[in-house]
């Protein structure tokens, strides 16, 4: 926030936003993991989409447990390996279609178990992910702490306005030194997702 900035007297950031890129874990393909369901965010992606280099994968939200879970899940990963080795960038996302619920606990209910097979397909990723972007307020929370597991990383500055980019940690398990976009959902304008990949992309 650029009060908290000014009132502490910060130095510019180490990395200017349009020199992102250089982050980017030995200049590889990365992902995009999109679970919010604002409208601002279904427009991002939708632009999104409409760029080269990539592919989208879509999470079908009603088949994110049991055997159809696992069935999903394998194929996921199966498509996520193929398109990564072809140096495609992945945009998982989850499926847009409105869902009604009978109470509240039902909803929150439905909405853990999605995550939860998020979370599940992102610790699964191939492990030379060079970048990752979450997209949404409650989908990178459950990332940094239930995804990736952080206990710390090392905040590099803003790849857009408040949208924070942190880097794990040398010693993670599975993705060292990964560089993850903090992209909350009602953040930016129909262009931002775009732009922000591109500059991680060097584009």
């Amino acid at each position: 926030a650029s009060l908290l900035t000014a009132l502490a007297d910060l130095p510019p950031q180490p990395v200017p936003a349009e020199n992102m890129a250089q982050l980017v874990r030995g200049g590889k393909a990365g992902a995009i993991l999109v679970g919010s369901h604002v409208r601002k965010t279904t427009e991002q992606l939708s632009r999104l989409l409409e760029e080269s280099g990539l592919q989208g994968l879509e999470v079908e939200v009603d088949a994110c447990s049991g055997e159809a879970g696992k069935k999903q899940l394998t194929h996921l990963l199966d498509q996520a390996a193929r398109l990564h080795a072809q140096d495609l960038d992945l945009v998982i996302f989850t499926s847009r279609s409105e869902r009604q619920f009978a109470d509240q606990a039902t909803r929150l209910a439905f909405g853990e178990t999605v995550s939860a097979f998020l979370m599940d397909l992102l610790r699964a990723l191939p492990e030379d992910l060079g970048f990752l972007i979450s997209k949404g307020g409650i989908t990178s929370n459950d990332v940094l702490s239930s995804g990736l597991a952080l206990r710390k990383a090392r905040v590099m500055g803003q790849i857009l306005p408040g949208c924070s980019v942190v880097q794990c940690p040398h010693d993670h398990p599975r993705y060292p030194d990964l560089p993850v976009v903090i992209f909350p959902g009602n953040v930016g304008d129909a262009e931002s997702l775009a732009l922000a990949r591109r500059r991680l992309r060097g584009r």
